[in-house]
């Protein structure tokens, strides 16, 4: 899980960086070559071209503001997306040292044994050292069930709050342009 986290979060973070800088100035660009072409056509001042003019025109702002629509996005989907991720890439940091805790005490419990067979520690001893690495072992095991269960939720969460993000981020570009459209019906 740890390699997908961070993939993750450098895909994710690539993709913000787009959205940032060039899927914002791609549509500006378009934007404005829609502006430059309504100009051409303001140039003809007829009335039967003025709704057209005006279409086109409106062609041009509804690109620029897809544009910023584009620039907006991010801190609806990506950024709640990535505070996650970056919550999970710490959280997964700390598993080696926890298992190298449990590790360390199950190697005492093997000496202890050892020890305990050659006569060097009595046998509460060894019981007592048992028990507490049973204990570690199975507040590990209760930890990582945890994890688990709350993995599932945490990372449901995430993704319907993305999707559904992405989903009114699509569906606003989509209205903008249906009503850029509905212009050009009556040019």
């Amino acid at each position: 899980m740890d390699d997908s986290v961070r993939q993750l979060l450098h895909v994710t973070q690539d993709n913000m960086r787009k959205h940032i800088g060039p899927f914002k100035r791609e549509f500006q660009k378009i934007g404005n070559t829609f502006t430059s072409l309504s100009l051409a056509f303001e140039i003809e001042e007829e009335s039967y071209s003025t709704p057209l003019t005006m279409a086109i025109k409106n062609t041009g702002e509804t690109y620029n503001q897809i544009g910023g629509l584009f620039e907006q996005q991010p801190k609806y989907d990506i950024v709640p997306l990535l505070e996650g991720l970056h919550e999970y890439k710490g959280l997964l940091s700390t598993f080696p040292d926890i298992l190298t805790v449990h590790k360390g005490a199950m190697i005492k419990v093997r000496e202890c044994q050892k020890s305990q067979e050659d006569g060097k520690i009595s046998e509460s001893d060894y019981q007592a050292v048992s028990s507490r690495a049973d204990v570690i072992s199975y507040a590990l095991l209760a930890e990582i069930n945890h994890f688990q269960h709350e993995r599932v939720t945490d990372f449901k969460l995430l993704m319907q709050n993305y999707l559904k993000e992405q989903i009114s981020f699509y569906q606003k570009i989509t209205s903008k342009l249906e009503d850029t459209l509905a212009m050009y019906e009556k040019a």
